[in-house]
């Protein structure tokens, strides 16, 4: 487990804006995120992925929007891309993922947002028990859960076995 000093560096200057009761997750969250197998490394090369002017296609047509970007959305966007197919996430993994445990609604915006061409996997993140939060299409079925099914992930009953599908960054 991480000592308080430990977790200094990785508030990145947050802590003044955030609710003592948020400091020490964020924080845990980013040393997590640095000490897993995964690395700084990965994230910082997915976000520059994401944000950067070579990639800017990843989010469908720039329109200034990719300059726009605060670094809690850049992070989103960077472990949205690092999903592998055939695994889901949570809407809550991924708040906690950028250092934002409360989140889970701040994620389900900014996917919502994403605009229509973007290549950004958003069909691999679900609600918290594994299920879409898109309403179903007209013949009853949901193009959330088709897109999932493509990638071999079994959906029974309009859910996922998160136990089975769920995608651990830290688990090699």
């Amino acid at each position: 487990m991480a000592r308080p000093a430990d977790l200094a560096p990785f508030l990145q200057g947050r802590a003044a804006d955030m609710p003592a009761d948020e400091v020490a997750p964020t924080a845990l969250a980013r040393y997590q995120v640095v000490q897993s197998g995964l690395g700084a490394a990965a994230t910082q090369a997915a976000a520059a992925d994401v944000g950067g002017a070579e990639h800017a296609g990843i989010l469908g047509p720039d329109r200034g929007r990719i300059k726009r970007m605060d670094e809690s959305e850049r992070q989103l966007y960077a472990w949205l891309a690092q999903i592998p197919p055939g695994r889901v996430v949570t809407y809550g993994q991924l708040a906690q993922l950028i250092g934002r445990p409360n989140g889970a609604r701040w994620v389900g915006y900014r996917l919502a947002h994403l605009p229509a061409e973007s290549k950004l996997p958003w069909h691999r993140v679900l609600n918290a028990r594994g299920a879409s939060s898109l309403p179903l299409d007209k013949g009853g079925s949901n193009r959330q859960l088709r897109r999932l099914q493509r990638e071999g992930v079994l959906v029974v009953g309009g859910r996922v076995a998160l136990g089975r599908f769920q995608w651990n960054p830290f688990r090699l």
